[in-house]
């Protein structure tokens, strides 16, 4: 099947919910443009911002932290310093040629303690060191397991109220 973009190379994916089959180009496009779009719609860049972008070292981060540094070029001012929580993440800091900040070895038995755990870290350390964001390449998958496993432990891990983050039950205002 031909892709519905750009009609020249064969699709790779199908979007149920939009009926489209895309070729890895035109799918990355249209990624950068949701991406483009969700950051301008919230204001969620600004061309001063110093970012401190958490990796945990998961696979899934890779295409998540290409498409977002990709958009990042367009902001000359913006610094982005990373947090590796473990030894893949140097892995993948080095690879992308991205400062790093600090070097953690988080350990947790389950991947969501450690989503958890990266956060709360991450939040500290952009707060000692004056970050005005905080970034956390996670996967749509990552977001909703992560809000499930906490109503089923009757723990909210991570949720966002009035502007102040809750973590693990600790309010912080965001950096």
């Amino acid at each position: 099947m031909l892709c519905k973009s750009c009609k020249e190379r064969e699709a790779i994916i199908f979007r149920k919910y939009s009926g489209e089959h895309l070729c890895l180009p035109c799918l990355r496009k249209s990624l950068k443009k949701r991406l483009r779009q969700t950051v301008g719609r919230f204001s969620l860049l600004k061309e001063d911002d110093k970012i401190l972008l958490a990796l945990l070292g998961f696979e899934t981060e890779k295409p998540a932290i290409d498409l977002f540094l990709e958009m990042e070029r367009d902001f000359p001012g913006v610094m982005i310093s990373c947090l590796a929580c473990d030894e893949k993440s140097v892995d993948i800091v080095k690879e992308f040629g991205i400062r790093l900040e600090e070097s953690l070895s988080l350990r947790h038995s389950t991947r969501w303690d450690l989503i958890i755990e990266a956060s709360k870290q991450s939040v500290l350390r952009a707060r000692d060191k004056n970050f005005t964001k905080v970034v956390i390449p996670l996967l749509l998958d990552d977001a909703v397991g992560l809000f499930l496993y906490g109503v089923l432990r009757n723990c909210y891990p991570a949720l966002v109220i009035n502007g102040k983050v809750l973590l693990g039950g600790n309010a912080t205002e965001p950096p």
